[in-house]
């Protein structure tokens, strides 16, 4: 099963070891989250609409 989270207030949020995988985060309010290298982010759908989505993750994301 994959989180619907769209459009969800996650300001604030630690988020460290999550899984994520396959979540929506479309339209999700990411101000402030914290993250870890735990955390799991494969296929993620959604952060191109995403607000707030921190400069920091998405470097991780897009990284290598």
């Amino acid at each position: 099963m994959k989180a619907d989270l769209s459009s969800a207030d996650l300001k604030g949020a630690n988020l460290s070891s999550a899984n994520l995988k396959g979540a929506n985060l479309s339209s999700a309010y990411l101000e402030n989250i914290s993250w870890d290298e735990d955390t799991k982010w494969d296929n993620v759908r959604g952060l191109e609409t995403a607000i707030n989505v921190p400069e920091a993750l998405k470097n991780d994301l897009t990284s290598p």
